[in-house]
């Protein structure tokens, strides 16, 4: 048997997907598979949120609803819930203290995690963010987007490469990422459904359904090696005064 007492990358970025508009569709069925959009129709309001059948169509979070629906006529206008959005928020944030007590919400669809001291209990990390996944599939019946890193600014990086609008329609159910401690490891992300592999930057496993790469694209020199940050940050910081 083999433990595994110390995890070089423990901080998981979990974040929600389409949040709003996904609790809309689960409140009434009969909205989905439709451009489905939170927010008010009215000439000065915005959208909310946009399940991924409309932003398949081009809308998205804080686009104007004048604008929105010139770019989809069908878009169906749904008023926010927030009493429903925080009863789904506690749950989710129970379905993650149930896998580590060291929880730091961001907001009601997106919470960072320390699991370095869940492994022992529930295995490396990114085998801790597909049950995350499944956990929240199987008692919300929502989807997740999880990214796996030593750090908060790379999980939250790979979590964005993870999410369903950056895959190609046949890699659409890919929601985990990870992205490793080092620089080279940073570069690649991979993102399966329920499963991650790691390895080198230069190994790249057959684009399939079920996996699609996806690679970062971090900064190289040594001062934004140790910061974490990308490329084009550490230039502009470097032209500013």
């Amino acid at each position: 048997m083999k433990f595994v007492t110390e995890a070089s990358e423990p901080i998981l970025h979990v974040d929600l997907d389409a949040f709003y508009a996904s609790v809309e569709v689960l409140k009434d069925p009969s909205l989905a598979g439709k451009p489905v959009v939170v927010g008010s129709p009215a000439s000065r309001g915005v959208i909310m949120s946009a399940s991924y059948e409309a932003r398949a169509r081009g809308l998205h979070s804080a686009m104007p609803s004048v604008r929105a629906r010139r770019l989809c006529p069908d878009a169906v206008f749904v008023p926010p819930d927030f009493d429903s959005y925080v009863a789904y928020s506690n749950r989710f944030r129970e379905v993650l203290l149930g896998v580590s007590p060291v929880a730091e919400p961001v907001s009601l669809d997106e919470a960072f995690l320390d699991v370095s001291g869940a492994t022992l209990l529930f295995g490396p990390p990114p085998e801790i963010g597909a049950r995350i996944r499944r956990l929240v599939r199987e008692e919300l019946s929502l989807t997740a987007s999880v990214g796996v890193a030593a750090t908060k600014l790379i999980a939250k990086l790979a979590s964005v490469r993870a999410k369903p609008r950056r895959r190609s329609p046949s890699c659409t159910r890919s929601r985990l990422a990870r992205c490793g401690g080092s620089a080279r490891r940073r570069r690649s992300c991979l993102a399966g459904s329920g499963s991650e592999r790691s390895g080198s930057s230069r190994a790249r496993p057959a684009r399939s359904s079920s996996a699609c790469w996806a690679r970062s694209r971090l900064a190289r020199s040594p001062t934004s090696r140790r910061a974490g940050m990308p490329a084009s940050w550490c230039r502009s910081r470097r032209r500013s005064p």
